[in-house]
């Protein structure tokens, strides 16, 4: 192989290989988001109704409903 073929094919790989190292931390930032917007709903569903449940247990637990006097 002469060397202008040579010098061509490593000068591709090393383009080649710097794009990439520049546009994979772009490509994992717009993975990240996309994760963190799919699990912010899902988690604030669970967390909901984690109260929920947690709340009727102490409704449960405290008896009879209680009389709410407001002052005038």
């Amino acid at each position: 192989m002469d060397s202008p073929s040579l010098t061509t094919i490593i000068t591709s790989a090393a383009v080649g290989a710097l794009a990439s190292a520049f546009i994979n931390p772009i490509g994992q930032a717009f993975e990240r988001r996309a994760r963190r917007r799919e699990l912010l709903p899902t988690r604030a569903i669970e967390l909901a109704l984690t109260r929920r449940e947690t709340l009727m247990k102490i409704v449960d637990g405290t008896g009879p409903a209680m009389e709410f006097r407001f002052c005038d």
